[in-house]
């Protein structure tokens, strides 16, 4: 160590022993011993090193703090696009088969479908009739328009004609979070998004084609551009909502009464608080008025007001069965049990598993406590007749909804009321919040119970799900004529006989699979049809030598066939008979 003074080593000595005891706290151990025999670049290369690890642990320390805060200023962000991968992996995964088959009013809106795209007629060689006649009874037509647009591009398949269900659950969340940012908050909205992802309704609903399940979306899309319009006082805003609400009407035919209801409430608030100009109510009612009135017609023309009009371009049918009469203040007594079906279930499995319910069990308080906090602030906010507040015009659709539920038939059932479903999400979402806030340690734990209901529900529905609605959803029916057209040699100069037992209009599924045209489609507008082509569809006394038979449960014809010497072969819950 020649060349340093021996106190310039011990002051050096000195630094690096302070330089350590103040590193205690990053539990750096450095062993020294015997310093003073080392050269000085070892004393050098002692200090740069701590000095270094120093200065890492502190560019760690910033960027780490830096990546925490970021995570805390975009939370909801995150959230939000965790739960939107979510919803899209829900309502994609096994899309179009599952459920597995048809039901009977999804197959006569595919039927439709099918042929608005190939021929521009539904299957009564009516030109784009505005209501469809179905099985004569009736039936909104939007659902069949939009299918009939992803067949024409996609061509004809079980995902072409639900994807209008599925644009209806977009809609739904993209909407539905828009509204609840708008009339609460970020943290409200997203909690509303994660509950529209993983109650059980909502995904259900998405993934089939039911025509009445168009309601929701095209609702919740209405009223988030008049909140919008509104709060911007914008004419074309106003033009949009009014183009949105005209649509809505062609969802379901309780919008007849659902949305003028709505537009009732709706003026009178605005009116009331002077927020709305007389340009932005034609604005409005323009488009409304003239989407409305073909719709208007068919219902003169079902009163015996007008005759059936059928142009090139246009009809609106006559029904042979019309249902005005199903609106009645008589069915309130029966429909007051919707205030608990639409929380559970009701007797139809599609509509939710008695096992889950609709939005889950554990969400019953959640839905009161939220729907008190809601209704006590919207009562506030009505009180001030000054302002405008965005929580009235979704309050005004649900409780549209609600009265039309009560007094029309049969309105206790879950997809006739599902224009509510919104707001009860919201409900949920204000209720979590509520008794998050009464005390920390229940949100954790709501979270983990939603989580791990969702899970169940999730096996449930997409492994045991297609097996238990095998009655609703004819997929052995369906099964069964493939099996007919793939195996069975010469079977279309071959009498085929279908026995379908409880299942309704089995002719539908076989004029779908066997692509009938609407010339071929012999079969008049009643319940009954006898055949087409070479499907009969009541059974001969005597077996026919030479015919096929699809039979479900005529345990006497199955007997007959047996005896005459017919084999069969087990399709589904079908026996398909045949002779060599």
């Amino acid at each position: 160590m020649t060349g340093i003074a021996p106190s310039s080593r011990r002051r050096r000595i000195g630094a690096v022993c302070i330089l350590l005891t103040r590193m205690r706290k990053w539990r750096i151990n450095l062993w020294i011993t015997d310093l003073q025999k080392k050269n000085i670049v070892d004393t050098g290369s002692i200090l740069w090193m701590v000095s270094a690890d120093i200065d890492l642990r502190k560019e760690h320390a910033v960027e780490t703090g830096k990546v925490m805060r970021w995570i805390k200023q975009h939370r909801a962000s995150l959230a939000l696009a965790v739960i939107t991968i979510l919803f899209a992996v829900t309502r994609l995964w096994q899309f179009g088969v599952n459920p597995a088959g048809m039901h009977v009013d999804e197959a006569g809106m595919a039927y439709d479908a099918y042929n608005l795209a190939r021929f521009g007629t539904d299957r009564y060689q009516n030109p784009f009739p505005v209501y469809l006649i179905n099985f004569d009874a009736g039936q909104s037509a939007l659902y069949a328009y939009l299918a009939a647009l992803f067949i024409k591009i996609f061509g004809f398949s079980m995902t072409a004609v639900r994807l209008p269900a599925l644009l209806s659950g977009v809609l739904v969340y993209v909407f539905g979070y828009l509204i609840v940012k708008e009339m609460w908050n970020r943290r409200t909205a997203v909690l509303t998004a994660l509950f529209i992802t993983i109650c059980p309704y909502f995904i259900m609903a998405s993934r089939w084609g039911l025509d009445c399940n168009l309601l929701l979306g095209f609702f919740t899309m209405s009223v988030y551009w008049l909140m919008l319009a509104v709060k911007k006082e914008k004419t074309s805003l106003f033009i949009a909502a009014g183009i949105s609400l005209g649509l809505t009407l062609y969802t379901y035919a309780l919008t007849f009464l659902i949305l003028p209801l709505f537009l009732l409430f709706t003026l009178i608030y605005l009116f009331s608080i002077r927020r709305l100009k007389v340009k932005n109510l034609f604005a409005l009612g323009v488009p409304v008025f003239f989407l409305a009135l073909p719709l208007m017609l068919m219902l003169a023309v079902n009163n015996g007001l007008l005759p059936e009009i059928k142009t090139g371009f246009f009809t609106i049918p006559k029904l042979l069965y019309y249902r005005g009469a199903e609106f009645s203040p008589a069915n309130i007594p029966k429909n007051l049990k919707l205030f608990w079906t639409l929380l559970t279930h009701d007797h139809l499995d599609y509509n939710a598993d008695p096992q889950f319910g609709t939005l889950y069990y554990i969400s019953l308080p959640l839905v009161a406590t939220g729907a008190v906090l809601y209704m006590l602030r919207s009562w506030k906010d009505l009180k001030n007749h000054k302002e405008y507040s965005p929580r009235l015009i979704p309050l005004f659709m649900f409780f549209s909804a609600l009265i039309c539920a009560l007094v029309v038939f049969d309105g206790y059932i879950i997809n006739k009321s599902n224009a509510v479903y919104l707001m009860l999400a919201v409900f949920i979402a204000l209720g979590i919040q509520h008794i998050s806030n009464w005390h920390r340690a229940l949100g954790p734990v709501m979270t983990v119970l939603y989580g791990v209901l969702f899970l169940f529900f999730g096996k449930y529905y997409y492994v045991n799900h297609a097996e238990d609605l095998r009655t609703y959803f004819y997929r052995d029916l369906t099964e069964a004529v493939r099996y007919v057209d793939d195996t069975v040699a010469d079977q279309e100069q071959r009498r085929i006989y279908v026995d379908a037992g409880e299942e309704q209009q089995p002719y539908i599924f076989i004029c779908l699979e066997e692509k009938i045209t609407p010339e071929e489609f012999t079969g008049s507008r009643q319940d009954s049809v006898n055949h087409y082509r070479n499907y009969y569809f009541e059974l001969p006394s005597i077996p026919e030598e030479d015919a096929v038979y699809i039979i479900a449960s005529d345990k006497v014809q199955m007997e007959l066939l047996d005896e005459a010497g017919f084999s069969y072969t087990q399709c589904g819950k079908y026996r398909i008979y045949t002779k060599n």
